[in-house]
């Protein structure tokens, strides 16, 4: 796969992550609110903030960083992380699931993933200014 169509395809998927984040956080501020319990709702609140903060993470470090290479790209752990990270936190908040919380942190470690390619990428390419 050539790098403008995995680049085509990353941002429709990011897009498509920001718009989920907004809808899944007003689901969880109206419809939510009355039945989850209060940690629950605070799992289904974190999965929101860190969908969203690693969707725009995503968009931004495909503008940085070019040409997409596959699995080398933030973008992919931005994403991979979001779908266990946040994914898992809501089951766990629906379903009460206490063993889905062991996924959350393999989803957390790939958004550290996804830093550490961003910043290693700024260490080698972008030169400081005098």
């Amino acid at each position: 796969m050539n790098s403008p169509r995995i680049y085509h395809y990353l941002v429709i998927t990011l897009s498509l992550m920001g718009f989920t984040s907004v809808l899944a956080g007003a689901f969880g501020a109206h419809a939510l609110k009355g039945t989850l319990t209060e940690a629950a709702l605070g799992w289904w609140q974190t999965g929101t903030l860190y969908m969203m903060f690693h969707t725009l993470s995503g968009l931004c470090s495909l503008l940085i960083i070019k040409p997409v290479k596959a699995l080398k790209h933030p973008s992919f752990f931005f994403i991979a992380g979001n779908v266990l990270f946040s994914g898992s936190l809501y089951a766990l908040a629906i379903t009460n699931i206490k063993t889905l919380g062991i996924i959350t942190p393999v989803g957390g470690t790939l958004y550290l993933i996804g830093w550490m390619l961003l910043a290693a990428f700024a260490y080698r390419n972008i030169a400081p200014r005098p």
